[in-house]
């Protein structure tokens, strides 16, 4: 592993990243620097736990795409490429061929699992001879691309010289089938467990829908991380004023509570204490006269109003 790691200006100061948390950031560029020549680190909780970083924090780097999580646990940093760049003779290749093996390169150099996206599959020292890689024998499907000349990277190793002919022709579709990766559903369900979990006395989540993920997704791209949706719960659980209100009564749900306005007034501790609607005897100002107004509590209100509408 190189003792030099190099960061691209114009992704470092996106708002994408400059948006995320400052430890969320901080574990980017610890990540970066434990990243062998491939991008891939192989202890991404390791790192987490060095940099007193949070399971929140690598969650979000995921979940914005700044890294890429295999089933194996190993993540790799999907804009690798286009922060460091390293001379054949400084170069070692990962020790992580299987999970290299399902990823593709974008024509900016962005690692991506979307063989539409792609220009060629993961090139380096130990994919360089494709018959090797993929054997006629063997029964790993890849897709293909007709002109082998386009996806030609040259270098010291090749000279310029055309890659091997394809071997494989299985479809895209079933290599999407493959490796289909989904980072954000794992947060997902993350959320509907942590509410079900805790507002136990409220109308549970049973499925997550593609309009509650949209809810979620704007409170994430806005910079909530999970703690702040598990404090939101916990206070509407604790809270005295949703505690208050009688069956039949519009009560708080999931559906109410992750959407952006209602989730931030509820951290803010709008609904930890029961509203005053009763207003007891306390006197109610009348600006035609000096009379002293009644204090109607609302059971008053609703008798009264059976009262006039049965005259």
């Amino acid at each position: 592993m190189a003792a030099k790691r190099m960061f691209n200006i114009k992704l470092i100061k996106s708002d994408a990243f400059t948006s995320m948390p400052l430890s969320t950031q901080a574990l980017y560029f610890h990540l970066n620097l434990e990243a062998d020549d491939d991008g891939f680190i192989g202890n991404p909780k390791g790192v987490q736990r060095f940099v007193g970083a949070s399971d929140d924090d690598l969650n979000l780097l995921i979940y914005k795409g700044f890294l890429i999580k295999f089933d194996s646990g190993v993540v790799v940093v999907k804009h690798w490429r286009m922060h460091n760049t390293l001379k054949g003779d400084r170069y070692v290749e990962t020790a992580y061929q299987e999970e290299g093996s399902m990823l593709y390169l974008k024509k900016n150099g962005a690692y991506t699992f979307d063989a539409e996206q792609a220009v060629t599959r993961l090139e380096n020292k130990w994919n360089q001879n494709v018959s090797k890689m993929f054997p006629q024998s063997s029964t790993v499907q890849c897709s293909v691309v007709e002109s082998s000349k386009e996806l030609l990277l040259p270098n010291k190793e090749n000279k310029g010289e055309a890659l091997p002919p394809p071997i494989a022709t299985a479809t895209i579709e079933t290599v999407k089938q493959q490796h289909t990766y989904i980072p954000p559903s794992g947060i997902y369900v993350e959320i509907q467990n942590l509410y079900n979990n805790i507002c136990i006395k409220l109308q549970p989540v049973e499925r997550m829908t593609n309009k509650r993920k949209r809810f979620i997704n704007t409170l994430l791209d806005n910079g909530f991380i999970i703690s702040d949706f598990e404090k939101a719960f916990r206070r509407v659980d604790e809270s005295e004023y949703f505690n208050s209100l009688k069956d039949g009564q519009w009560k708080p749900t999931f559906d109410w509570i992750i959407q952006e306005d209602n989730m931030s007034a509820v951290l803010e501790g709008k609904y930890d204490k029961s509203f005053d609607f009763k207003g007891g005897n306390a006197e109610k100002k009348n600006k035609f006269n000096n009379f002293k107004g009644r204090g109607y509590s609302s059971d008053e209100m609703q008798n009264l109003e059976r009262k006039l509408l049965s005259q």
